[in-house]
């Protein structure tokens, strides 16, 4: 979601295709030359470095790419920017991992975890602690 947002935002134009986990597109040989991980999201730029294709991966990765592309939603100063990188990467390697794996063990696992909180109270507590993080930069603190 979050490209789909920075895309909007930023006004690019873009086509959505659609990956189908029931049919394991995320695995397809065409899908994994674009990113050999096997997730979503992927983009290709046709108009990229150049003028020419550029196919990415990691989310983290293409909303840097995105904001250089146009020269938005990252700040020119240089601490600004590298703050801004900060927050990124705090999202990418914390509360986008924390959240995915509380949402897995809490709705999706539950039945495998029942006799065993831990994993749930573990991912929950990290997620809370981490929004917390995040809510106190956004109020100043």
């Amino acid at each position: 979601m979050k490209i789909s947002i920075v895309l909007e935002e930023l006004g690019l134009p873009y086509e959505a295709h659609r990956i189908s986990f029931d049919t394991n597109d995320q695995k397809s040989a065409e899908f994994l030359s674009l990113n050999p991980n096997g997730r979503i999201p992927a983009i290709i730029d046709p108009h990229g470095p150049g003028g020419k294709a550029i196919g990415l991966f990691e989310s983290g990765a293409i909303l840097l790419y995105l904001a250089e592309k146009t020269g938005k939603l990252l700040p020119s100063d240089a601490a600004a920017r590298y703050e801004a990188i900060c927050w990124v990467m705090f999202q990418m390697g914390g509360v986008g991992p924390m959240l995915g794996q509380f949402g897995h063990f809490f709705k999706f696992a539950a039945d495998k975890v029942a006799n065993n909180i831990y994993p749930v109270e573990r991912y929950r507590d990290e997620s809370k602690r981490l929004l917390g993080v995040l809510e106190g930069r956004l109020q100043g603190r």
